[in-house]
C-alpha cells in the first residue's frame, strides 16, 4: 500500500464516522416523518397505505443488503492493515462483482413479484398505475443498494470516513429534494421511490469517482486483475449474515405491511 494504516489517524476517523452517522439519521427522520404531511397533501391515506403495504411486501423478498458491505469492509481493513495490495484488490473487485450479481438477481426477482403483489393488496383507489410504477422504480433502487454499499465500504476500510461520510450524506440529501420535485411535477406516489433511486444513483457515481482518486493514492496495483478474484472469502461470511438479515427484514416489513393495509 502506498499509504499504510499506521499513517492514518484512527481516532479522528472514528469521530467523523460518529458525527456523520447522527447527521444522516436526522436527515432520514426528516425525510420519512416530517415530510409525511406533504405527501398526504398530494394523495389520500388509502393511497399511501397501499403503497406502504406493497413496498413492504417487496422488501420482505428482496433483501436490501445481506451483509456483503460489512464483510467487504472487514476484509479490506485487514488487507489494508497488513499492507497487502494484492489481497486488497482481490477482495474489493470480488465484492463489486458479487454486488453486481446481487443487483441483477434482485431486479429479476422484483420483476416476477410485480405480477403478484397487487393481488395481495385490497386497493380500490384510482392510483394503481402510479403504485405499479412506484414498485418498478423501487425495485431498481433496491438493486443498486448492494453496489452502493460495497463502494462505500472502500472508504470505511481505508479510514477515509470524512470523505465517505460526506458523499453518503450528500446522497441522502438528494432524496427529499427529488421527492419534492417529482411531487410538484405530477409523479404522484411514484415520487417516493424516486427519492431512493436518485440517492443510490448519485451514491454509486460519486463513490466511483472517489475510489478512482484514492486507488492511485493508496494502492500500488492495478484494479482489474481478474486472476486474483476470490469469491469464497466473502461468501463464507456473507451466508451467515444473510440469514440474520433475512430474519430482521421479515419482522420489520411484516409490521410495515400490516400498518399499510390498515391505512
Amino acid at each position: 500500500m502506498l499509504n499504510i494504516a499506521l499513517n492514518v489517524n484512527k481516532s479522528r476517523a472514528s469521530i467523523y464516522n460518529l458525527i456523520f452517522t447522527y447527521i444522516s439519521s436526522f436527515i432520514q427522520i426528516f425525510n420519512s416523518i416530517i415530510l409525511l404531511p406533504l405527501y398526504l397533501s398530494f394523495f389520500t391515506l388509502t393511497d399511501y397505505g397501499a403503497w406502504v403495504a406493497s413496498a413492504a411486501i417487496i422488501h420482505i423478498f428482496l433483501i436490501i443488503d445481506p451483509g456483503l458491505s460489512s464483510v467487504t469492509t472487514t476484509k479490506l481493513s485487514q488487507a489494508f492493515s497488513a499492507d497487502d495490495d494484492s489481497k486488497f484488490q482481490s477482495i474489493f473487485l470480488s465484492g463489486i462483482l458479487l454486488a453486481l450479481f446481487m443487483a441483477l438477481l434482485t431486479y429479476i426477482l422484483g420483476m416476477l413479484l410485480l405480477s403478484i403483489v397487487p393481488s395481495l393488496i385490497v386497493y380500490e383507489g384510482g392510483r394503481q398505475d402510479e403504485i405499479d410504477l412506484a414498485m418498478h422504480i423501487n425495485i431498481i433502487a433496491l438493486a443498486l443498494t448492494p453496489l452502493a454499499s460495497v463502494l462505500h465500504s472502500y472508504f470505511q476500510a481505508l479510514l477515509q470516513t470524512f470523505v465517505g461520510s460526506v458523499l453518503y450524506v450528500c446522497s441522502i440529501i438528494i432524496s427529499p429534494f427529488t421527492i419534492i420535485f417529482c411531487l410538484f411535477n405530477d409523479w404522484g406516489i411514484a415520487s417516493l421511490p424516486m427519492g431512493i433511486m436518485a440517492s443510490n444513483i448519485f451514491a454509486v457515481f460519486v463513490y466511483s469517482l472517489g475510489i478512482i482518486y484514492f486507488w492511485t493514492k493508496y494502492t500500488n496495483t492495478s484494479f482489474f486483475i481478474v486472476k486474483n478474484l476470490n469469491f469464497s472469502t466473502l461468501f463464507h461470511d456473507v451466508k451467515y449474515l444473510y440469514l440474520k438479515r433475512f430474519s430482521s427484514a421479515l419482522s420489520e416489513n411484516l409490521e410495515t405491511s400490516f400498518a399499510g393495509i390498515f391505512f
